[in-house]
């Protein structure tokens, strides 16, 4: 049991959170019950960075100054009616689940406050609903970058959209050392996953199993490839992106080569369902006519039925 608590330490302390989600867990027995420990253990197969707090102010100035990360919220019912009022409008915070014993005192506040997820008793349903929320928030993150073609733009802004580009083309282009490429890869996840036993066996899967040919199979399986590498396009990780590298390449490369089999015409419509906030949608109304590059890859379907 020590050797498991000096990881789950070593994860908190040391790590920085390359995925785009985190959880954060306030509970003023959270950091003394050994019992705790698996069920920490459970929460970080859903989300890997997670940030435990036994004191409220201590958790309410770190989720108010965290400002990249969308942040999944397990709050004990002793604190819930304070600190659910208090939190609720941040805009990084995606749900709330109130962990008690006693769900019936609290289904007032679950009424009041639209993010609440639910009441739970069993940390095993806060694992359920939350892999499913998690699952939902990185499959609809849209990443785009929008450059007018008809309007006078600063040298800052065209330059930031032509960076990305040309370190995208870079990437897949790169002739490298498979083997080295590969190890850089494996070993920072190693390193970011310390303590997280689910992601640690996917990723002896990949190292062992992983070729060229099953890059888009590992790509849209649900683990911590496509939450890293979407995670590292939307913010421009330079580091992480190159670490990823040789994996970049083959998924391009994979890609290219599906779409050439299955199109003749030179034109392939595919569609893709896509929720997305005003302010992204108005970007796009706002730039009919300007460039627009998608800065991640997108799951789409031939059918449209599916997409939706």
């Amino acid at each position: 049991m020590e050797s498991n608590d000096k990881n789950v330490l070593h994860s908190n302390r040391n790590r920085r959170n390359i995925e785009g989600n985190m959880g954060v867990w306030l509970d003023s027995l959270i950091n003394t019950a050994d019992g705790n420990l698996k069920a920490k253990e459970l929460i970080r197969r859903a989300v890997n960075y997670l940030k435990t707090f036994d004191n409220s102010d201590e958790c309410t100035n770190y989720v108010m100054n965290t400002k990249t990360e969308k942040i999944f919220f397990i709050i004990s019912g002793t604190f819930s009616k304070i600190i659910v009022p208090i939190l609720h409008d941040i805009q990084q915070i995606q749900s709330i689940y109130v962990f008690c014993s006693k769900k019936e005192k609290y289904e007032q506040l679950m009424k009041n406050y639209k993010k609440i997820r639910g009441l739970y008793d069993d940390i095993n349903n806060v694992y359920l609903a939350l892999k499913n929320d998690v699952y939902m928030s990185v499959n609809d993150d849209l990443l785009i970058s929008v450059l007018p073609s008809t309007v006078v733009v600063n040298n800052k802004q065209e330059a930031s959209f032509m960076y990305f580009q040309l370190l995208t083309d870079i990437l897949i282009q790169m002739d490298d050392i498979q083997k080295n490429a590969k190890k850089d890869m494996i070993d920072e996840c190693r390193e970011q996953y310390t303590g997280n036993k689910q992601e640690l066996t996917v990723i002896d899967d990949f190292e062992e199993n992983y070729s060229s040919d099953k890059a888009v199979w590992w790509y849209t399986r649900d683990c911590f490839l496509y939450r890293i590498l979407n995670k590292a396009l939307r913010v421009q990780d330079v580091d992480i992106l190159f670490k990823l590298r040789f994996f970049i390449k083959d998924l391009h490369q994979q890609l290219e080569q599906l779409r050439s089999q299955n199109n003749e015409t030179g034109t392939l419509t595919v569609y893709r369902g896509q929720a997305m906030v005003k302010e992204e949608f108005n970007k796009l109304q706002n730039h009919i006519g300007g460039f627009l590059s998608m800065n991640n890859f997108l799951s789409t379907s031939t059918d449209q039925r599916v997409s939706l």
